[in-house]
C-alpha cells in the first residue's frame, strides 16, 4: 500500500512547476494580444467595407442591375424610385454633435424626436439618411413622410442597437450625460447604434452631401474613431488630412443622373418609343459624321465628302418611263430604287431625288469604292429589315423615316442641310414643296423654313437637323519640308479637298516642291478640307499621277471640324510611308 501511494505521489505536480507553466502561458498570451487586435480591426475593416456595399446598394441598387432597353447600367435603390439622393435627417435637439440631441428613458438612452433635416450636409452632423429604411423620416405622422406612390423601401434593414451597454462608460443616466463636455457627449453619440447606421468597430457611419449635390459621402471614423474639428466642411478626399485613417465611399450624381433621367424618358409606352426612335437617330447621324464635330469623321460624308443620296422605289410603264408604283399605268415587277427621276421631256436634265432613302449609308451601289480615303470604305449603317420597297429605315413605330435635303439661309447662301424626321406617334408630318405636299414632287428643292413644327400635323415629329457645318471645313495647317536636293521635283496631292466634285478626284495638287505649306479651313480661302482621315501623297518620279514605287509616299492626317481644335503639322518626308499598291490591296 506504501508502494502505490508512493506511485500516485510520483505522477503529481510540485508548486514550481505549476508556477512555470503559468508562466510560459502568460508569456505566449503577452505574444498573441497584439496580434488579436491587428486580426481584430482588419476583420472590422472588412466589416465596414461590407456595410458601405450594401448601403450604397441601397441607394442605387446592384451594380449589376440591367437596362431591358440597351442593356447598360440601371439605378435601382432609393435613387432609382426617388431620383435624388436620400436626404439627412438628425435627432431633435441643439448644438452640432456634441450638442444635447437625446434622453435617458427607463435607464436607455433614446434620440430626441421629431428629426430635422440637416441644414449643411457638407459638414459634420448627426444626420442618417433616414429615407433608406423608413418613409416616416422626421416621426410617425404623415405629415412629411416621403410620398409613399414613389417610395418603395425599406433599402436597408432599420438600424438597431446589438449592445445598449456601448457608450455606459460615458453615461448610464440623465445626470451623466447632462455632465458630458461635448467632445464626450460627441463621441458618446457616436456609439448609439438604434436608428444610427454603424461600422464595424459599432460607431455610427457619417453621411455628408457635397458639391452642391453632387456627391454622396459616407464616412466611417475607422479605427481611431476620431471625428473632425468644429465647422470643418468635407470634401469626401480619402488622401487629405483630415481624412487620414478614415475609410471614405463617394458616391457621384454624375454617374448615375444621366441614366436616370434617360430612364424618365421612358416611364410610358409612348415615351419609350421616343426614347428609342431618338437613339436610332443618334446612329444614323454617327453613320453620317461619326463623331464630328468634337472627334473623328469615321462616317459616310467624311469618305463621300457629300451627303448621301436619297434613292425612292420606282415602276416602269409600258414605254419603260418611270411613274410612281401606286399609279395604274406602273407594270408589275419593274419596281426598283432609283437615287434620281427621269423626266421623259427632258431626257438630258439630272433631278436628283431630295427627299427618301439614305440607302449609301448601307449598301456601295454605283458608288465608286475608297480609294486614298475618298470614297465608300463599308455598311456605315446596318441594313434595315425588309425587301424590295420594304427595305427602309424606321421608327420605333415601325414607320419609314423621312429624310431630306433642305436648303437652309445662312447669311444669304442657301446651304444644304440633311433632315431626319419621324411622325411619331401619329404618323402625321407636313412639309410643303414649292407645287404642293413633299409626295408629289420629290425632286423639289426645299427649304427649311418652310417646315412649320407648330403646324398640327407636325405637333409630335422628332426632328434631326444635320448640318453641313458639323463636318466641313476641317481644320488643318501642314508644313511639308524636304532635304532634297531635286525638291522641286516633288509633286504632293492632298485628298478630300473641296470645292473639287466630291470623288476620288477630290484632291489639290502641289506641284515643284521645296516648302509645302498649307492651311485649310481658312474662312479667306477658297480650299476647304473635309473632316476625318485625309490624306497627303507624294512622289518624285515626275509622273502626274502617283504610283506604287519607293519613290512614292503617303501620310494620313486626321482633321476635325469646328468648334473642336486645329490640326498644326510639321513634317519631313521621313514621316511618311510607301506608297500601297491598290492592286496588292485588293
Amino acid at each position: 500500500m506504501n508502494q502505490e501511494h508512493g506511485v500516485n505521489a510520483k505522477s503529481g505536480f510540485t508548486f514550481l512547476e505549476i508556477l512555470i507553466v503559468i508562466g510560459i502561458m502568460g508569456l505566449v498570451a503577452a505574444m498573441i494580444w497584439p496580434m488579436r487586435e491587428t486580426l481584430g480591426d482588419s476583420q472590422r475593416e472588412r466589416v465596414t467595407n461590407n456595410k458601405m456595399d450594401s448601403i450604397v446598394e441601397a441607394i442605387l441598387g446592384h451594380e449589376h442591375l440591367k437596362d431591358p432597353y440597351d442593356m447598360g447600367r440601371t439605378i435601382g435603390g432609393y435613387v432609382g424610385d426617388m431620383g435624388d439622393w436620400p436626404k439627412l435627417f438628425e435627432p431633435g435637439g441643439n448644438g452640432g454633435v456634441g450638442g444635447k440631441r437625446g434622453e435617458f428613458v427607463d435607464d436607455r438612452f433614446q434620440w430626441l424626436r421629431p428629426f430635422g433635416e440637416v441644414s449643411d450636409m457638407a459638414k459634420e452632423s448627426l444626420g442618417q439618411p433616414r429615407g433608406l429604411w423608413t418613409r416616416y423620416v422626421t416621426d410617425e405622422s404623415d405629415e412629411h413622410a416621403l410620398p409613399k406612390d414613389d417610395w418603395k423601401g425599406p433599402y436597408l434593414t432599420p438600424p438597431v442597437t446589438r449592445n445598449p451597454a456601448l457608450g455606459s462608460n460615458y453615461a448610464k443616466n440623465p445626470d451623466e450625460y447632462e455632465l458630458l463636455d461635448e467632445t464626450d457627449r460627441g463621441y458618446f453619440h457616436l456609439l448609439q447604434g438604434r436608428e444610427q447606421l454603424t461600422d464595424g468597430w459599432n460607431r455610427a457611419f457619417r453621411f455628408f452631401i457635397t458639391d452642391g449635390g453632387e456627391t454622396f459621402c459616407i464616412v466611417s471614423m475607422g479605427q481611431q474613431g476620431f471625428g473632425y474639428e468644429p465647422g470643418y466642411e468635407q470634401n469626401c478626399d480619402e488622401d487629405s488630412p483630415e481624412n487620414q485613417g478614415k475609410i471614405i465611399r463617394a458616391l457621384h450624381k454624375s454617374d448615375w443622373e444621366a441614366v436616370v433621367a434617360a430612364r424618365a424618358l421612358r416611364s410610358t409606352s409612348k415615351q419609350q418609343l421616343i426614347f428609342i426612335t431618338k437613339d436610332h437617330m443618334d446612329s444614323i447621324v454617327r453613320a453620317l459624321i461619326g463623331e464630328s464635330p468634337s472627334g473623328p469623321n469615321t462616317g459616310y460624308t467624311g469618305d463621300l465628302l457629300d451627303w448621301p443620296e436619297l434613292f425612292n422605289w420606282v415602276c416602269r410603264d409600258d414605254g419603260d418611263n418611270m411613274v410612281d408604283c401606286e399609279d395604274d399605268i406602273a407594270v408589275s415587277g419593274t419596281g426598283k430604287w432609283e437615287l434620281q427621276w427621269d423626266d421623259p421631256d427632258n431626257p438630258n436634265e439630272i433631278e436628283l431625288f431630295k427627299y427618301g432613302q439614305p440607302r449609301g449609308l448601307w449598301e456601295r451601289g454605283e458608288l465608286e469604292a475608297s480609294r486614298l480615303g475618298v470614297g465608300w470604305r463599308h455598311a456605315y449603317l446596318e441594313a434595315p429589315d425588309g425587301t424590295f420597297e420594304s427595305e427602309e429605315l424606321k421608327d420605333a413605330w415601325d414607320r419609314p423615316y423621312r429624310f431630306f435635303k433642305v436648303l437652309e439661309d445662312i447669311d444669304g447662301n442657301d446651304v444644304e442641310q440633311f433632315m431626319i424626321l419621324s411622325g411619331g406617334e401619329s404618323g402625321n408630318y407636313y412639309f410643303p414643296a414649292p407645287d404642293g405636299h413633299v409626295d408629289d414632287d420629290r425632286t423639289a428643292e426645299f427649304a427649311l423654313e418652310d417646315y412649320d413644327p407648330k403646324n398640327e400635323e407636325n405637333e409630335d415629329n422628332i426632328v434631326r437637323i444635320v448640318r453641313r457645318n458639323e463636318w466641313l471645313p476641317g481644320f488643318l495647317d501642314v508644313t511639308l519640308a524636304t532635304a532634297r536636293d531635286d525638291c522641286d521635283a516633288i509633286k504632293c496631292m492632298m485628298y478630300g479637298v473641296l470645292p473639287d466634285q466630291p470623288g476620288p478626284d477630290s484632291f489639290e495638287m502641289i506641284d515643284d516642291l521645296c516648302v509645302f505649306k498649307a492651311k485649310y479651313g481658312d474662312n479667306d480661302g477658297d480650299k476647304q478640307i473635309v473632316t476625318g482621315g485625309r490624306y497627303l501623297v507624294c512622289w518624285e518620279d515626275g509622273g502626274d499621277e502617283p504610283s506604287p514605287g519607293v519613290s512614292a509616299w503617303w501620310k494620313i492626317f486626321s482633321t476635325y471640324g469646328h468648334p473642336a481644335k486645329n490640326v498644326n503639322v510639321n513634317l519631313n518626308a521621313s514621316d511618311f510611308q510607301t506608297f500601297p499598291d491598290p492592286e496588292a490591296d485588293e
